[in-house]
């Protein structure tokens, strides 16, 4: 398998003030969709970005946690509501990479129209800083990895869910599988290959959809938390029995249609700390020693 490797280099000090040995991942509340933004030093990458009418959430987030440069966009799959405001972002950030999952956009659907279409084209896929991204990459975020590990660079289904990028994100010993809109079909692919799973953060496929987080890929994962982004839709999404199946994982789960955005951050030596819009005080976490 071919891995291509993008390393950025190691910062001492950060603009933002932040220590550069800390990992912070935030999920941030733009409604139906999704938008991750992940730091490291001084360091950003934002995974998805919404859907177009929530463009002022996601910059007014962006804004608050002092982020006016990207080092990386990643696009996991072009439903509307993981690229909505790509475009927009692209045009006022000017990130080093742009990147996406390299699906064939044959014409409008749903809500995806012909202008975002061609908005979205000019602007991040005829653009000279813009990649695939495809199994076996991995990028370099300061002292962060963010592995690919789906999807193959040839598709194997249509189905856009199937095909989303999934990052599995590795910081100090710390895992998150970040898992785009991947639903069951992807996840069971992604068993059959043998590929290492476990992660302590998991980013739920589909905002949590019934077809997401089956009982073997969570034995697999085995995730302390878990992360869904959402927000009102009319599919009953997060459907309740992919949020027992969570549970019954032993996963605490997040949903950012009620805690509002969630934010983890995590140092070198297992220490986690864990806020959210509406939970006070953080929840803290140290991950035991080896042995103990």
């Amino acid at each position: 398998m071919k891995t291509t490797l993008l390393i950025l280099g190691l910062s001492l000090l950060t603009g933002t003030g932040k220590p550069p040995e800390e990992l912070g991942i935030a999920f941030l509340d733009v409604g139906y969709g999704d938008a991750i933004l992940i730091t490291q030093g001084d360091y950003a990458a934002l995974i998805d970005t919404g859907y177009p009418e929530r463009e002022g959430d996601l910059f007014a987030a962006l804004d608050r946690r002092g982020i006016d440069k990207l080092d990386f966009l990643l696009l996991t799959h072009p439903h509307p509501d993981h690229l909505g405001n790509a475009a927009e972002l692209v045009r006022r950030m000017q990130p080093k990479t742009v990147a996406d999952n390299g699906e064939r956009i044959s014409g409008p659907r749903g809500r995806l129209t012909a202008e975002m279409i061609d908005d979205y084209t000019r602007t991040v896929r005829e653009n000279p800083r813009y990649r695939v991204l495809s199994r076996g990459d991995t990028l370099i975020l300061g002292q962060a990895r963010l592995e690919v590990i789906w999807p193959p660079r040839q598709k194997t289904t249509r189905d856009w869910n199937s095909n989303s990028a999934v990052i599995l994100l590795s910081f100090a010993g710390f895992r998150a599988l970040l898992a785009g809109d991947a639903n069951q079909v992807t996840e069971q692919t992604l068993l059959d290959s043998g590929e290492s799973l476990q992660a302590d953060l998991l980013k739920v496929g589909h905002h949590g959809a019934g077809d997401t987080a089956g009982v073997a890929f969570l034995q697999a994962v085995k995730p302390r938390w878990a992360a869904v982004s959402v927000g009102k839709n009319p599919w009953g999404i997060p459907a309740p029995e992919t949020i027992r199946r969570l549970q019954k994982a032993g996963a605490r789960v997040f949903l950012t249609s009620r805690d509002g955005d969630i934010f983890f951050r995590v140092r070198d030596g297992g220490q986690v700390w864990i806020h959210t819009d509406r939970i006070a005080p953080p929840i803290f976490f140290v991950r035991p020693s080896p042995g103990n």
